[in-house]
Formats: C-alpha cells, structure tokens, sequence
C-alpha cells in the first residue's frame, strides 16, 4: 500500500508518528523474534539435526548412550531423542528482550547445554542454540524489515511465523 502526502508538512507530521511509534513496534518485533528463536530451538531437542554453516550435523547417539536409556526405560523415537531425556533441557530454553539495547537473547539456564552446544572430550558437540541462531538469520533480518516497512506504511504490525 502507497501512502501519498499532500504536501511536506503532512509528510513530516506522519515522519514524527513514525518516530513515536518506533520503540513500541521494535519492541513488538523482538519479542516476535524471540518466541520463534526459543520454539525453534526446544524444537531441535530429541532430533538429530542437520549441519548448517560453521555447525556440524549431530552425530548419531554412541551404542552405550542407546543401552542406558533402554536399561532407564526412557521412551525414544527412531534416533533415541538425543539431547531429550526428562525435557529438562529443552525447557531450560528461554529468550529475553533487553529493550535498552534492543537486543534478543536465547540460551538455556542449564549448564549441560554448554557441554552439547560444544562438545567434550567424551561427547561431540550438537549445537542447538548456535545452529538455531545461524537457520534464523533470514527469518530475523525479514521480520524487522517487515517491522520497518508495516511503520513506515502505517500497516498494521504482522509477521510471518516460522523459518
């Protein structure tokens, strides 16, 4: 939809509505972002994964991994839901928008996940949050030029959910 003006005043005066509302429709874009980084992200737990950039694809689970959540009675899918065992994990998975630095940020609050986004000696890494961050790149960089153009525009403020 085009938006013509009559003149420069009216233009300026729509400009400065555009200034007024920036920080609120930003804000609204962040945290859009953020509820689809972090389902994103739970999403790839208990499912091996494809490589992607600098992210390598998830090793299949060691046989001895396979036997202890057989012996432990632990329900699995075809590749043995590697990462997923009580769902711990997965739902230590959070997002935060800092509105002061206009920042999204999406980690877990369990220090496992540090030992699967790296590695160890003993495991190889399977990155989660790393590998959800570089697939979203062109749904983040989407998202906030839609925000900027529904602002511009005067659209009302809607996102394409998923990447």
């Amino acid at each position: 939809m085009t938006k013509t003006f009559k003149n420069l005043e009216k233009f300026a005066e729509h400009m400065q509505k555009v200034a007024e509302n920036y920080e609120k429709h930003e804000n609204y874009a962040l945290k859009f972002i953020g509820i689809e980084l972090e389902k994103s992200a739970k999403e790839k737990i208990g499912h091996l994964q494809q490589g992607a950039g600098p992210f390598e694809a998830w090793k299949e689970l060691a046989d001895s991994t396979k036997q202890e959540k057989e012996r432990l009675g632990y329900v699995y899918n075809n590749d043995y839901n590697p990462l997923f065992r009580t769902g711990h994990l997965r739902d230590s998975i959070k997002y935060v928008v800092n509105k002061v630095t206009s920042t999204v940020y999406i980690g877990s609050s369990d220090q496992i996940m540090v030992y699967q986004e790296f590695g160890t000696q003993f495991i190889p890494p399977r990155s989660v949050l790393g590998l959800t961050l570089f697939k979203a790149k062109p749904f983040i960089i989407g998202t906030l030029g839609t925000m900027m153009v529904n602002l511009i525009s005067g659209n009302r403020m809607t996102f394409k959910k998923g990447y």
